[in-house]
């Protein structure tokens, strides 16, 4: 419970803490969803679920290779024929804060690695496999002469 200057109190433990967001990180964020709907996409439709690696990660890194290449902005055609643009970092932001959305709401029917393990079972399966090969490679080179053993010895 944190007691306030002014004699309010307010109980914050435990909560996110927003006031840590900036304007622009929002801001951002904001304006690739409105870059999305000039496009032609409909508004709110990133919420009906978009696959996580395909359609957010995937772009994400388009988006920050291309701004570490040294492009800026974004330039998209409208089907109007216009064009509209947004920072390339706004719609990495903007992709990544879909991935996560859809992360924390639990929508596994979207996660597509293709290397995901699906059951608790079959985690512990191959974890108990690869800790036996673990041991199996530490066994064997606690074996093998040190590097300074073959420095110190001619390399023999």
């Amino acid at each position: 419970m944190k007691e306030y200057s002014n004699g309010g109190v307010r109980d914050t433990s435990g909560k996110s803490p927003f006031h840590l967001l900036t304007y622009e990180m929002l801001e951002g964020i904001s304006n690739a969803l409105v870059l999305g709907m000039k496009k032609g996409y409909p508004k709110d439709n990133w919420k009906k679920g978009l696959s996580i690696n395909e359609a957010c990660l995937a772009p994400a890194l388009r988006h920050i290779y291309k701004y570490i290449g040294g492009e800026d902005l974004n330039i998209e055609k409208c089907p109007d024929g216009t064009t509209v643009s947004c920072h390339h970092l706004e719609n990495a932001l903007c992709n990544i804060a879909m991935a996560v959305h859809f992360i924390k709401s639990n929508r596994k029917e979207l996660d597509d690695r293709a290397h995901k393990v699906q059951e608790k079972e079959e985690a512990v399966t191959i974890l108990s496999k690869e800790t036996r090969h673990a041991d199996t490679y530490l066994k064997t080179i606690s074996t093998l002469p040190s590097p300074m053993d073959y420095i110190c010895n001619g390399g023999s």
